[in-house]
């Protein structure tokens, strides 16, 4: 009898840890729901894209020295407007960050493309809008090869976007769409720039 009235007790307490674990993993917590990260994860936050600063040199060696876990490599990417070269950060063959050229030889964007990358206030790639929480009105429609995609200021900063798909989207270009459709759109990008 005292084996049975454990096992019960057991399986109630079991069942309401589950109930606990899973009512908290809401969208009042963004991170909550993101994808998990494998390898070193990198933040961006408005001051610098992980140890990437406005004053970092835009080349292999610097950026290698800054981030020694990584590889470096040449790469070809597109921009909001066009195809560019650019440098690369790889683990395990995996690009995890791009960074292009600005002025002056220093770095002029980072975008983050890969689950490693946490936005300022903790955002990943994968994530809804909804579980970004961005506000509707701070964004935009991208243009030229961005078209299809959102782009909204990472709320707290002026210099940090997150690049949303909008896949299913075929309304004016320039307009956004629907709240409600915009809700479902999915982060592809974090994009960083000097301030």
């Amino acid at each position: 009898m005292r084996r049975k009235a454990f096992w019960r007790k057991t399986i109630v307490l079991v069942g309401l840890l589950m109930t606990a674990a899973c009512t908290t993993e809401t969208a009042t917590s963004p991170v909550a729901e993101a994808p998990v990260a494998r390898g070193h994860a990198v933040r961006f936050t408005a001051a610098s894209a992980g140890p990437i600063t406005a004053e970092t040199a835009y080349s292999a060696s610097s950026l290698g020295a800054l981030m020694p876990q990584f590889q470096i490599k040449p790469i070809e990417t597109a921009n909001e407007n066009n195809t560019t070269s650019a440098l690369a950060a790889f683990s395990n063959g995996l690009q995890v960050m791009q960074f292009l050229r600005g002025s002056n030889g220093r770095i002029g964007e980072v975008f983050g493309v890969s689950e490693n990358i946490v936005g300022p206030n903790g955002e990943r790639l994968g994530m809804t809008f909804r579980q970004a929480r961005v506000s509707h009105g701070s964004c935009r429609m991208g243009g030229e090869l961005w078209t299809d995609m959102a782009i909204c200021p990472a709320p707290g900063t002026r210099n940090v976007f997150l690049v949303f798909a909008v896949p299913q989207y075929r309304g004016p270009l320039d307009k956004l769409p629907p709240p409600a459709e915009l809700d479902g759109a999915e982060l592809q990008r974090i994009v960083w720039r000097p301030a």
